[in-house]
């Protein structure tokens, strides 16, 4: 289940793409991350990428699991920019764990590949103004909170997934 709760404030000063490039490192996705990547275009329906993302600039996480507290990083990305940013967030696994994903540039465009989460929590803390898509049209949940009982496209057995949307200015 997506829970939307207002606790965050938004990313600093808006940064260039040079700028962004270089704290993160972007590059052109290969042919499996634009199916996804196109899969949550798909779902975002209006989108400034265009009709061909082959030869974006994308900023690609990779891949982590977590287990018990131990694993992979957790995925930030706290850089505010002045332009629209696309960024596929790899398959993750959250399992007896909390992961928690700080997305906060109001201009990111969030796309996640899948997620996995057993005997745990994938928290979500997303920028105002910024946006949120899953590439997988279905999933499972087991035991799980889930309102729409498919997993929002992802699995999650005695899980939960929490979206925590930042406060807009007026």
């Amino acid at each position: 289940m997506f829970l939307f709760l207002t606790t965050l404030a938004t990313a600093g000063e808006p940064v260039d793409q040079a700028a962004y490039k270089k704290e993160y490192g972007t590059r052109t996705p290969a042919p499996a991350q634009t199916a996804a990547l196109n899969r949550c275009l798909a779902a975002w329906g209006d989108h400034p990428f265009g009709d061909d993302i082959s030869s974006t600039e994308v900023r690609i996480v990779p891949a982590t699991v977590r287990v018990m507290g131990f694993g992979g990083a957790e995925p930030k990305d706290l850089l505010a920019t002045d332009y629209p940013q696309l960024v596929l967030i790899e398959t993750s696994v959250s399992a007896a764990t909390r992961t928690t994903y700080e997305l906060q540039n109001p201009n990111g465009w969030y796309c996640f590949h899948t997620a996995t989460t057993v005997l745990g929590q994938n928290r979500i803390n997303l920028a105002c103004g910024a946006k949120l898509a899953n590439s997988r049209d279905s999933g499972v949940a087991v035991l799980a909170e889930d309102e729409t009982g498919k997993g929002d496209g992802g699995v999650v057995v005695l899980g939960e997934i929490e979206v925590n949307r930042g406060t807009c200015a007026d």
